[in-house]
């Protein structure tokens, strides 16, 4: 890929705009569109900046935002260092996999679910404690674009932020999953056909 003079800079200003994005609370990458108060001054004065040359030249400036917005959300990562390293590139490439046939993936991790679960059962908060999705994601039985896509369409975000009462865990996991979706784009018909015909056998209404 041939590497324009202005790139680097530009996919700092991405950077920084994603960063600020999973970092605020008021801030909203794509209201403002990727518009921050960065320069190039403070650009050229990092000691890190021939990484987003690196990183420019590899993916694009059309891919970055969601190269940096799938690693803030699968890591937490946010050092421009480690988005140079193999678990980057490999969970980018992971994430890519899942949403070229998100609509297939989604339908058999829902099958899955729901042919071991009650569904109902997954949204009920005991106690203040995590519903039985919630630990799902937690321990890597359901992705997290999926959990997101899911929500879209059952909306059991809002009792959950009202229901769980752990204070340390849920309310950074809630805020990364409000921040990640704007990012995860689908085909919202098809999925929402996919559901229909994964729910088609049961008459559970959250």
């Amino acid at each position: 890929m041939n590497l324009r003079s202005t790139d680097p800079f530009e996919a700092y200003k991405v950077y920084i705009g994603c960063k600020l994005h999973f970092e605020s609370n008021s801030y909203d990458y794509f209201k403002y569109n990727g518009k921050t108060s960065v320069n190039a001054k403070s650009f050229f004065a990092r000691r890190d900046k021939f990484f987003f040359a690196k990183v420019v030249k590899k993916y694009g400036l059309d891919e970055l935002k969601t190269f940096y917005a799938c690693n803030f959300a699968h890591h937490g990562t946010k050092w421009i260092g480690d988005l140079n390293e193999d678990r980057a590139d490999e969970t980018y490439k992971e994430f890519k996999s899942l949403m070229e046939s998100f609509t297939y993936r989604f339908k058999n991790c829902i099958d899955k679910i729901v042919s071991t679960n009650d569904f109902k059962s997954l949204f009920v908060v005991e106690d203040g404690q995590h519903p039985k999705l919630v630990k799902m994601l937690l321990q890597d039985e359901i992705p997290l674009e999926v959990f997101i896509v899911l929500n879209r369409y059952i909306g059991f975000m809002p009792k959950f932020d009202k229901q769980i009462t752990d204070p340390i865990m849920w309310p950074e996991l809630s805020k990364k999953i409000r921040k990640y979706n704007p990012f995860i784009t689908v085909n919202n018909e098809k999925v929402k056909d996919a559901l229909k015909d994964c729910l088609q056998s049961s008459a559970d209404v959250v």
